[in-house]
């Protein structure tokens, strides 16, 4: 989900070089404490956790993808006019908000 996001980013932008940066570093990390806890992934050894967080992801993958798909058409509205201040951006941008609200809840729970 995250790399969906990141391809929100410019091609040629600070912010994207840090995402790449911050997700080799969450990989490399990853491994190291899978390696030393034995796990093929994080949270092997501690099945309720895992299972709660699985069965979140089928849900808040969903909510990513909307919420990146109303980002995109943000973007496209403001491109096109500037000033947008009409009936359908701000329904988009309402939607937005209801998206972002959504994920932290699903989140909240789990972390």
């Amino acid at each position: 989900a995250a790399s969906q996001y990141r391809d929100l980013l410019p091609e040629e932008s600070k912010e994207r070089d840090l995402f790449d940066e911050i997700m080799e570093e969450h990989l490399r990390t990853s491994n190291v404490v899978n390696k030393i806890k034995g796990n093929n992934r994080l949270l092997d050894s501690n099945h309720t956790i895992q299972k709660r967080i699985d069965e979140r992801n089928s849900y808040t993958h969903i909510l990513n993808y909307i919420q990146v798909k109303l980002i995109k058409d943000l973007f496209k509205q403001f491109e096109s006019d500037p000033g947008a201040n009409n009936s359908e951006t701000k329904e988009t941008l309402r939607l937005s908000i209801l998206s972002m609200k959504a994920i932290a809840a699903a989140l909240q729970e789990t972390g």
